[in-house]
């Protein structure tokens, strides 16, 4: 993948490459109770070769390994966290 802001699944990537239309970097807060990291702003998912697939802005990303919406946070951690 181009540069990093996480590996999402063994074909996706999202990255704030220089290419990219985006205003600002992403910023990530990561759960130390879940490991689910939540991205405010917007990142640039690609595959492999660098194609873009999709942007998406401010969501949540899967750290437990639970969610039925992977690479996506659905809330699953919830059950084993509390």
């Amino acid at each position: 993948c181009p540069s990093f802001v996480t590996h999402l699944a063994h074909k996706y990537c999202a990255t704030t490459s220089t290419k990219s239309t985006m205003s600002q970097n992403p910023k990530i807060y990561r759960n130390p109770k879940s490991g689910s990291m939540r991205v405010t702003g917007s990142a640039d998912f690609v595959d492999a070769d660098g194609n873009l697939i999709e942007t998406k802005t401010d969501f949540k990303l899967c750290g437990c390994g639970r969610s039925k919406e992977k690479p996506f946070c659905d809330g699953s951690h919830k059950e084993i966290v509390n």
